[in-house]
């Protein structure tokens, strides 16, 4: 399994789609409140924002990823409309491409 769309929201919530098709939200307030060094640059909600789905995991710019395992189990369920639900199919297929 791995990530194929992440879209971050300046409340550190990521909303996350896997290749399992599945769509899954994170709330990072806890995650980060523990980081050190460079990955604690994140905690900042521009940085924050600046995550993106590269290579099958969640990375941002300095380097640091998360990976798709550890997201998917501190995932729960995202409950999404049919227009979110399109995006993510749209975001899948151009990660593949």
């Amino acid at each position: 399994m791995y990530l194929t769309h992440a879209e971050l929201k300046d409340n550190h919530v990521a909303i996350l789609t896997f290749s399992t098709g599945e769509v899954r939200s994170v709330d990072f307030t806890l995650i980060l409140k523990n980081l050190k060094n460079d990955a604690a640059k994140i905690v900042e909600s521009e940085y924050f924002m600046k995550g993106e789905a590269k290579d099958g995991f969640l990375q941002w710019p300095n380097g640091y990823a998360i990976d798709p395992d550890g997201l998917y189990n501190a995932s729960k369920p995202y409950k999404h409309t049919a227009a979110s639900s399109f995006l993510a199919r749209i975001h899948e297929k151009q990660s593949r491409s």
